[in-house]
């Protein structure tokens, strides 16, 4: 069903449960869509977290990033990772997102 989503990195996990506080059943609701390419010459990795649930909910199949384009409103978190450092840049909500 979500052929191109899958489960967090560990590097960006770590980023969202340092900065968000997300424990381990907030963290299985949630999948993310990748996409390859360079940032300041660098190779990185362009990331969109969402809850397929949502994306359901509203009748999107999720199975590329370019797929939330149509529905940025179901982007909780995105960024990018470095991929020769592990650096992760994350954007999301100011406050923490709910948890079950």
């Amino acid at each position: 069903m979500f052929g191109g989503s899958r489960s967090l990195r560990p590097e960006v996990k770590a980023a969202i449960q340092s900065r968000h506080g997300l424990n381990d059943k907030a963290f299985a609701e949630l999948k993310v869509v990748e996409s390859s390419s360079k940032f300041a010459g660098r190779p990185v990795t362009y990331f969109r977290i969402f809850k397929p649930a949502e994306a359901v909910a509203r009748g999107l199949q999720v199975k590329n990033f370019a797929d939330l384009n149509e529905a940025p409103a179901l982007v909780i978190y995105e960024g990018h990772e470095e991929m020769d450092t592990r650096l992760v840049s994350l954007k999301g909500p100011d406050r923490p997102t709910a948890q079950p």
